[in-house]
């Protein structure tokens, strides 16, 4: 489908010939939806978000705003972003969420998942009902559904290995965000499968992420790129403070650029 579209703008347009057009193609796996499939990107697409990151910039800068402005201004969002996710994380901690259906398998991870994850969850399982389900074809061993939405022609497989209550969906949600999708909910359903297996309970989503985790090289990055902004505005403030941070800053990422080099050296011996 991107590739006709793709084709069609093209010839609409006579811009066969544009370089730059060219060159976002051949990333297209890049940046096109489509080619994410099955590739785990945590559910992070700028569309899904509430408050993308594009809307902030849209709201609180222009191409006018100075650097020591965006600086102040970026910092003071992500405090606030840090805030709102410390009362997230208390609320999780003290309050269960109110269960929408007496389901067993809801209330079996209402009490393992954050209350944002499981209210994603949940909506997924209320989604499931309006579908309906038919059996393409069953060894004893794999089976394979069609999951069907009410008066539509969407449909998606799901094909389920009875000897593990391990279920793999067209739509690839789970591969995609770890999160199931409502074809794979509505088949447990049918097959009166009560309990989330805990091969679908990635513990990023749960209550006890935190606890005694190791910082990712993502976090660790986020870490340092907020002491980084926090540097850049204090360095900023004058000449002679600048001057200051600049070599202060050229000394320190000169001996974090050796330590790198020595630590992957002991690696590479061992």
């Amino acid at each position: 489908m991107f590739e006709l579209s793709w084709k069609k703008v093209l010839d609409k347009y006579d811009l066969h010939d544009n370089s730059w057009l060219q060159s976002l193609y051949r990333i297209r796996q890049k940046w096109v939806p489509v080619y994410f499939k099955g590739v785990f990107t945590a559910d992070l697409s700028a569309s899904q978000r509430p408050e993308s990151l594009r809307n902030i910039f849209e709201k609180y800068f222009n191409r006018r705003t100075a650097l020591p402005v965006f600086i102040s201004l970026f910092e003071h969002l992500m405090a606030g972003w840090s805030e709102r996710e410390a009362v997230e994380d208390l609320a999780t901690s003290f309050t269960r969420p109110v269960l929408r259906t007496p389901s067993n398998m809801m209330k079996q991870v209402s009490e393992i998942y954050t209350t944002t994850v499981f209210n994603i969850l949940e909506e997924e399982f209320i989604g499931s009902l309006g579908y309906y389900i038919s059996s393409l074809d069953n060894d004893g061993l794999i089976a394979v559904y069609s999951v069907t939405k009410e008066d539509t022609e969407a449909t998606c497989r799901v094909r389920y290995d009875t000897s593990g209550n391990i279920a793999k969906c067209s739509c690839c949600k789970f591969e995609s965000c770890g999160i199931l999708c409502r074809h794979i909910l509505r088949v447990f359903l049918a097959l009166d499968v009560r309990t989330i297996p805990d091969v679908y309970i990635l513990k990023r989503w749960t209550k006890e992420a935190k606890n005694g985790f190791v910082l990712d090289e993502c976090l660790r990055y986020s870490e340092l790129h907020r002491d980084a902004l926090r540097y850049a505005r204090e360095g900023s403030t004058s000449g002679e403070v600048f001057t200051f941070a600049q070599q202060t800053l050229q000394v320190a990422f000169a001996e974090v650029v050796q330590m790198k080099q020595e630590t992957f050296s002991q690696c590479t011996i061992r």
